[in-house]
């Protein structure tokens, strides 16, 4: 008897750790999809009028060590009023313009994206991870 509990013990043990494993992968596969998606979509709506903005997205993409993934503005350049790309960028975000330069930009570029595209990164958590996401 003892024989056999311990034979389940075993397994239940490789059973665990063997999804220790997986998940991680799991939710690396998931954070990836959602970052490069997010990328596309936010680049496309980021308002542009010499591009720098848009050259200033980046992405990184899951860090095991860091449990993160990350999309920022980051560079060197400053615009004509002095200012850095990432106060820029930000100050685009924030605030309402009544004309944009390119077609389909405004403000809230980045986590309107993010808003409208919730529900599917909630399905692709679920296909990819398993078990439903909740937003904190």
């Amino acid at each position: 008897m003892l024989d056999k509990g311990l034979k389940k013990w075993n397994e239940l043990d490789r059973d665990i750790k063997r999804m220790t494993n997986i998940i991680p992968i799991k939710i690396e596969e998931w954070a990836n999809r959602v970052v490069q998606d997010l990328y596309n979509k936010i680049k496309d709506v980021t308002p542009m009028d010499e591009g720098d903005l848009r050259k200033s997205l980046k992405r990184v993409f899951y860090n095991h060590n860091t449990n993160t993934a990350e999309l920022y503005f980051e560079g060197d350049h400053i615009n004509a009023k002095g200012v850095a790309v990432e106060k820029y960028a930000m100050y685009q975000h924030e605030h309402l313009f009544k004309n944009y330069t390119t077609t389909g930009t405004g403000p809230l570029f980045v986590t309107k994206p993010f808003q409208e595209n919730k529900k599917k990164y909630e399905k692709w958590f679920d296909e990819i991870v398993g078990g439903k996401l909740q937003w904190k």
